[in-house]
């Protein structure tokens, strides 16, 4: 019997250096294994209140567009507005709706009063050398919306233009540049829209070419 404990005995201990939970077998490898832990406030650790100040990020591509959408949408209504000016023959809102200084480069015929009186008076003129006389200013449709520096538009529109003494309407593609000012949009010169209504069928150049320090699609 005592020979049969002792063999028991010995069975029982190599059966035990077998045990995953044992000192010395798989259980230490499994504690190396664990990630370090995170060094407590106050050891030292680097946190977020000691890491250098970032710089601010530029803004995401998607502001920039929805506000480029924007522009584009308040350019495109300041422009309707500047064509159903026209069509009222309204030169008070013309002379908002334009930069200061329209009159002195649009030269409309009739040359006194203000600048509103100015312009509603010369919008149908007839003028004696047989110039197509004006009658209404139609808005077909918008072919682009240009977005340059500082949210400045460069709006072209397709216009149809009907005159009291011609049979067949003109038709072109109308070129306006705009600014954004106090929340609003405003054009910074007549187009040719508002040209051809005072009874000018030659338009200069500089109403089609961009304004001084104008950039679109830049």
């Amino acid at each position: 019997m005592a020979a049969a404990a002792i063999s028991g005995l010995l069975w029982l201990l190599l059966a035990g250096s077998d045990d995953p939970q044992s000192p010395g077998s798989a259980g230490e490898d499994s504690a190396r294994e664990q990630p370090p832990l995170e060094p407590e406030v106050g050891t030292g650790a680097v946190g977020p209140s000691d890491q250098s100040p970032r710089e601010p990020k530029p803004p995401e591509p998607r502001s920039r567009e929805r506000l480029e959408r924007i522009a584009a949408k308040r350019a495109q209504r300041a422009y309707r507005s500047y064509i159903a000016a026209i069509n009222d023959r309204n030169g008070g809102r013309l002379c908002r709706l334009i930069a200061p200084g329209v009159e002195r480069r649009l030269r409309p015929p009739i040359k006194e009063g203000s600048c509103g009186r100015r312009v509603s008076s010369s919008i149908g003129f007839a003028d004696r050398r047989g110039f197509p006389v004006w009658e209404e200013t139609i808005l077909s449709g918008f072919e682009s919306a240009l977005i340059g520096k500082a949210l400045r538009v460069q709006v072209t529109a397709t216009i149809v233009t009907r005159f009291r003494d011609r049979e067949q309407p003109s038709i072109e593609s109308d070129v306006a540049y705009l600014r954004p000012v106090d929340g609003r949009y405003q054009l910074l010169k007549a187009s040719a829209a508002l040209w051809r209504a005072v009874g000018k069928p030659d338009v200069p150049p500089e109403v089609i070419a961009p304004p001084p320090g104008f950039s679109a699609g830049g």
